[in-house]
């Protein structure tokens, strides 16, 4: 941050805004619907910032978002393999190994942000932050390993790569903050977050080919693997109190729920997510002379029971569609799991004033 004047401030900063990893074993009882899952995004945010002199401060910036996904998976080909006779005149379930499907891309978005800071007070603070949406278009390959697909006339294993796109939606959201010094010592504050994830209908992979596709179909914006995912809107609300020990140490602590998105409907084997709560503690040492500040923190989340997943492919009634999504329906393919969820996290901040 930088201050212009008593009353303009300008201000730039790098940070990530979301992002998840998974890596299921190679066994895994359903591999062929996910493997690898990765969503990594870094935001560079230039922003400004006004204050009336009286209370009231308003902000505004913008997220200048880079982001890259990768989504594996393995291909089943025993149905292929069902279809091969052996020697002897029965089928020959083993005749193909299975298959690999690594699809990855990226892009770049920008999110605009406004946000009010009114001081009731020298003890009492109120804020208030918006930020837009917006859709990723995740350019990038497919690239599928031991394919057979008799269907299309492929009986021979081969290796296929195609220019894909990944459209992902990215959730406008609202925050409103409160802080008030009780005591000289303690610090209260609270918080609470909505966000629109039920912009998150459906993960597709979609072909950027002009010249036909990997699935036969003849046109650019065939839908070659689609997800539902009907996302939902969620509220996440938090807690926390701040005790200043010394002029030098800080102890914090804090306690969030989060509503997960995902819809309990169509839980799948890349996000089995369910409601969560966290519970954190912190430390702060900052000395006033130098401008060194050290915040150190740790936190467990406990999830809202296991995570059941039930989840099937399907695919469009009119997959040439993509502007238009048609309703999908599930075939044959089946995955049914729960999973114990739990996790822990630890950081450490290092920051200089000057």
């Amino acid at each position: 941050t930088h201050e212009v004047s008593d009353s303009v401030d300008v201000g730039f900063g790098i940070h990530a805004p979301f992002g998840l990893a998974a890596d299921y074993d190679d066994d895994f009882v359903g591999r062929y619907f996910a493997d690898e899952t990765e969503l990594t995004a870094i935001s560079f945010s230039p922003s400004i910032s006004v204050n009336n002199g009286s209370g009231l401060s308003m902000g505004a910036g913008i997220n200048i978002i880079y982001a890259e996904g990768k989504l594996t998976r393995f291909l089943d080909n025993s149905a292929a393999s069902a279809a091969v006779t052996a020697p002897s005149g029965t089928p020959n379930p083993g005749f193909y190994d299975q298959g690999y499907a690594d699809i990855e891309g990226d892009d770049v978005g920008v999110t605009f942000r406004v946000g009010f800071l009114y001081e009731l007070s020298e003890q009492t603070q109120f804020g208030l932050m918006a930020q837009t949406g917006t859709e990723l278009e995740l350019e990038g390959d497919a690239d599928l390993t031991n394919y057979v697909n008799p269907a299309n006339g492929v009986v021979t294993p081969t290796s296929v790569s195609e220019r894909v796109v990944v459209p992902l939606a990215i959730p406008e959201s609202i925050t409103v903050g409160a802080r008030h010094q009780l005591t000289d010592t303690v610090t209260l504050l609270a918080g609470a977050t909505y966000a629109k994830w039920s912009r998150f209908e459906e993960l597709d992979i979609v072909s950027r080919e002009t010249g036909g596709d990997i699935t036969g179909a003849p046109q650019e914006g065939a839908v070659l693997s689609h997800v539902t995912e009907k996302w939902q809107n969620t509220w996440q609300f938090n807690l926390g109190a701040i005790w200043q020990a010394t002029p030098e140490w800080a102890f914090k602590t804090g306690y969030a729920f989060d509503e997960s998105p995902v819809n309990e409907d169509f839980v799948t084997a890349r996000i089995p997510s369910n409601d969560r709560h966290w519970l954190t503690l912190g430390a702060q040492w900052a000395d006033e002379r130098s401008g060194w500040t050290v915040d150190v923190a740790a936190g467990t989340l406990i999830f809202d029971g296991n995570g059941r997943v039930d989840e099937r492919n399907y695919q469009h009634e009119n997959p040439s569609q993509v502007a238009e999504l048609q309703p999908g329906v599930p075939d044959q393919s089946n995955y049914q799991g729960e999973y114990e969820l739990d996790a822990w996290s630890a950081g450490i901040q290092v920051s200089k004033a000057f």
